[in-house]
């Protein structure tokens, strides 16, 4: 989804006191970047020193009140992931516990650096863990909801694909255009909501990531160094041709016309992306 504005938050909220309990958000942008505002503060950011008052005003006319305090609060990886047990007391309807994940290692437009690859990692691992309703779709977010939320739901979906052996025997005759699962995978996400995965870097990202995923499931990268020996081995990778057309294609399909345009950045509601698109 787009990251929160000042005018959502009670939107976001009421979306999430929809949800069976526990509930897990992971955002992947910081509130501010250089002095701009990239997601208004919409969750309480200290343990029990703030309190996020929702439906004060009434502003659809129903009652709704709720509100949402930090239980506790743990960074890890130097403060890369900053992880955030909420609670949110919906009056007359009891509470709900909220993981909020924040990792703060992902530029706009950008993508994670090599030596964050760890941390990006354990989010994504964290945030499976803690979703123990795996009916529950996970909450993803950044700022405008499209690159980088993108880029993190294609390789949740792809890397799922990867531990559940559905590209252990690629066929090295095959076709790219017509056999590409990360152009398929994302091509569909786009359906969905336009923009998604937004630049060149973060759709060569997720095949970089892939790759490395698919060489370490089959034993064939070295921990110590990273050195693939795939070519040693006469393997052959369902990710191995990858070029620069793959992403010249995506370029182009982003000018396709989308079947839900929902990524404008004046959106009053929050836009739609969850896990739930990719996990059921």
């Amino acid at each position: 989804m787009q990251g929160p504005k000042v005018n959502t938050v009670e939107h976001t909220w009421r979306m999430v006191a929809q949800m069976p309990s526990p509930v897990v958000i992971v955002m992947l942008t910081d509130t501010h970047d250089n002095y701009m505002e990239k997601c208004y503060p919409y969750f309480p950011r200290y343990s029990q020193t703030e309190i996020i008052e929702i439906g004060e005003m009434d502003e659809f006319g129903d009652g709704f009140r709720a509100r949402v305090d930090c239980v506790s609060l743990e960074e890890r990886h130097s403060g890369a992931i900053q992880m955030r047990k909420l609670n949110l007391h919906v009056d007359g309807h009891g509470d709900t516990t909220v993981w909020h994940l924040l990792y703060k290692k992902w530029p706009d437009y950008g993508v994670p650096r090599v030596d964050d690859y760890d941390g990006f990692f354990e989010l994504m691992k964290l945030s499976r863990d803690l979703n123990s309703n795996p009916e529950n779709p996970r909450i993803i977010h950044c700022s405008a909801g499209v690159g980088r939320t993108g880029t993190y739901i294609a390789l949740e979906t792809l890397m799922r694909d990867i531990n559940e052996g559905a590209m252990d025997n690629p066929d090295p005759e095959a076709n790219d255009e017509d056999d590409d699962p990360i152009f398929r995978t994302v091509n569909h996400l786009r359906e969905q909501r336009r923009m998604m995965v937004q630049a060149d870097s973060q759709y060569a990202f997720i095949y970089k990531v892939l790759r490395r995923q698919w060489l370490e499931r089959h034993g064939l990268l070295d921990d110590a160094t990273d050195n693939e020996r795939a070519h040693k081995r006469n393997h052959t990778t369902p990710l191995s041709k990858t070029t620069f057309g793959q992403v010249r294609r995506s370029r182009r399909a982003r000018q396709a016309p989308p079947v839900f345009d929902n990524d404008s950045s004046d959106d009053s509601t929050p836009g739609g992306a969850s896990l739930r698109d990719t996990e059921t």
